[in-house]
């Protein structure tokens, strides 16, 4: 896995000069690159087997599902695997170095979400594993609903990002800023300078309809961001500001059943366990 060549160009003017305000609200996140590949079960990867155990059944979803009917339960799909090695902005539990995310590929509505995936978390120690699964069950590809192509991973961490321009910048003037930007820089200045687009872990959420902060459902305090999947990098209205700089720059996955949205996981650092909250963001 080489990361080396994975560089986010920087920004075109200075964030923290231009909007003072959010100066002390940088945060920074691991941008993970997923290009189409055939990653091996002992590597972060997107869409691929994951180093299962063998003696631990994969997971199925047997609830109903949004206008699809099935007759079987619906095997999970396996959404992403991380090392500790490659992603050490992850806040691993002490005694694992593994997380595996799945998710059912059906759409699961409900009064609190939008309707979309259901996700699975799973942290582990791998060096626990001595067996792995010889295969995962194949899922039916109905519609081809969230059904991903298998990628490997560029990690590339400390990128620097900043919150959403509409979370924090004040309206008295806020939006006038961020139109003579825009003008200056010959594409939208909201989606070019703050949040990094793309799947990624830590740092700022990238909403598609407006801030949502979700609470958890133990402690009542506000989660705080884990990861995001997306199915883009670089959006089109941000120009290039986003585009990895790379010496092998291969093909991007085509997962576009996530709609042009990101399915957005939280967590709560201060609970056992650490439980994690899913927002399906379109």
């Amino acid at each position: 896995m080489d990361n080396d060549n994975w560089v986010t160009p920087p920004p075109p003017v200075d964030i923290a000069a231009q909007f003072p305000e959010l100066a002390h609200l940088s945060r920074t996140t691991t941008r993970l690159h997923p290009r189409l590949g055939s990653p091996s079960v002992f590597e972060s990867s997107m869409g691929a087997k994951p180093f299962w155990p063998a003696d631990e059944s994969w997971p199925t979803c047997p609830g109903s599902h949004f206008g699809t009917y099935d007759e079987e339960p619906v095997a999970a799909v396996p959404l992403l695997q991380l090392f500790r090695r490659d992603v050490q902005q992850l806040p691993f539990p002490d005694g694992t170095d593994l997380l595996q995310l799945l998710w059912c590929p059906r759409d699961h509505a409900d009064d609190k979400w939008p309707a979309g995936p259901k996700t699975t978390l799973y942290w582990r120690d791998s060096t626990t594993i001595t067996d792995v699964i010889p295969e995962i069950p194949a899922t039916p590809a109905h519609h081809g609903r969230y059904m991903l192509e298998p990628c490997v991973l560029h990690p590339e961490p400390g990128v620097i990002e900043y919150p959403s321009a509409g979370e924090f910048l004040p309206e008295s003037w806020g939006w006038e800023r961020l139109e003579e930007l825009s003008e200056q820089l010959g594409y939208r200045a909201d989606t070019a300078l703050f949040e990094a687009p793309g799947t990624k872990v830590g740092g700022w959420p990238s909403f598609c309809q407006g801030p949502y902060w979700p609470d958890c459902a133990t402690c009542g305090q506000r989660a705080e961001h884990l990861l995001t999947v997306s199915d883009f990098e670089s959006p089109g209205d941000g120009g290039d500001r986003w585009a990895p700089q790379s010496s092998d720059d291969g093909a991007a996955p085509n997962h576009k059943d996530l709609d042009g949205g990101c399915m957005q996981l939280f967590y709560c650092p201060r609970c056992p366990g650490l439980p994690h909250i899913q927002y399906y963001d379109r």
